[in-house]
């Protein structure tokens, strides 16, 4: 029973169940000093110590605090991986590593919540450093097109129902630096998903803009929507009348569009144009024991402690097994509890998951 492993690990510990230090402690002192009242002053000292045993934590305790309402976004992801934390922009404590979750994107800027469950554990908390590609080739605007590795930003709900997300393209328009659009959640995804351009150069060598900045517009002779930077390299296609096609790498976007012919180079600049491929994914599968099979009878309220707080952050479902690799009660009244079946929660350096011991009450240990 956990009842009477808590007892061993906060009173009889200290005086004779584990390992005891040799230098004696301000409470051996105090039994050395009541030895001649008895039992009763005997008694009195370890009802005293049991007592400090059961003390509050010191730790700040609360909650994961999530925006309440309907997600803007709702993505259900097999084998996610990812890091968690407690608060949208605080430190990660663990990492999930591929597992089933389901995202959220709340309808405010840059945040993203995972749910995940797991034999009985069910954790909720923000997604640290979350990451938004496209789902499938999509022009931000007429001329932009996201690679299928570009990470977007996003700034919450749309005027139309959509997330508004943004796009950083100083490394090839001088104007504007960063595009936005507003796109329905099918069109977007918290993992990448490959894809294709829409749109390729022809195989023509590189030229170098001019020293101006271009005019880029959709079609020739039309309305001018963003301005080229200059002096970069382009790979130039078709030509109508005044105007050459143009294909400019960005690294995780592709610019195309027309500007006046004479706003290239004579010379060929450069190897070629590379198309980047996509980056190879991959990750480890640790396994631990199994564990002993005991029960709770009730959901059984789990926290992180983590940069000096504790936090509540999800639960053992009612009838969850308890995990074999459990701890002995601190002094604050919690013991740790690792996470059991396949290895699916990496926590970070100082972190660790938690359970009250008065929770703990209703789950049996064979």
């Amino acid at each position: 029973m956990v009842a009477s492993r808590v007892v061993c690990g906060l009173v009889l510990g200290a005086v004779g169940c584990g390992t005891r230090s040799t230098r004696p402690t301000a409470a051996d002192r105090a039994l050395t000093s009541v030895d001649a009242g008895g039992d009763s002053g005997r008694r009195a000292v370890l009802d005293d110590r049991r007592d400090a045993a059961a003390e509050p934590a010191d730790l700040p305790t609360g909650s994961v605090e999530i925006p309440t309402g309907l997600p803007a976004c709702l993505w259900p992801r097999p084998a996610w991986y990812g890091s968690l934390s407690v608060t949208r922009d605080g430190a990660p404590f663990a990492m999930v590593l591929e597992e089933d979750a389901d995202l959220l994107a709340p309808a405010i800027a840059g945040g993203m919540v995972a749910r995940l469950a797991r034999s009985h554990l069910h954790v909720t908390a923000w997604v640290h450093q979350p990451s938004l590609y496209l789902a499938r080739a999509t022009p931000l605007v007429e001329v932009v097109y996201p690679r299928s590795d570009a990470r977007l930003g996003w700034r919450g709900l749309g005027r139309t129902g959509g997330l508004e997300v943004s796009l950083d393209v100083s490394a090839t328009l001088a104007a504007p630096t960063e595009v936005t659009a507003e796109l329905p959640c099918d069109r977007l995804s918290p993992t990448a998903v490959h894809f294709a351009p829409p749109v390729a150069p022809r195989a023509a060598a590189p030229r170098l803009i001019t020293s101006v900045p271009a005019p880029l517009s959709a079609k020739p002779r039309g309305a001018v929507v963003a301005t080229l930077r200059a002096d970069i390299a382009v790979a130039t296609g078709r030509r109508r009348g005044s105007y050459t096609q143009v294909f400019a790498d960005g690294i995780d976007h592709l610019v195309t569009g027309w500007i006046p012919s004479l706003m290239l180079s004579s010379g060929v600049v450069g190897s070629g144009y590379g198309i980047h491929g996509e980056p190879g994914r991959y990750g480890a599968k640790v396994t631990v024991p199994a564990p002993h099979r005991g029960s709770c009878a009730r959901a059984v309220p789990i926290f992180v402690e983590h940069a000096g707080a504790r936090t509540e952050i999800g639960e053992l479902a009612a009838g969850a097994v308890l995990p074999e690799r459990i701890g002995d009660a601190d002094r604050n009244g919690v013991v740790a509890i690792e996470p059991y079946g396949r290895q699916w929660l990496k926590l970070e350096d100082g972190a660790r998951l938690v359970a009250r011991v008065v929770d703990l009450d209703a789950c049996v240990r064979p």
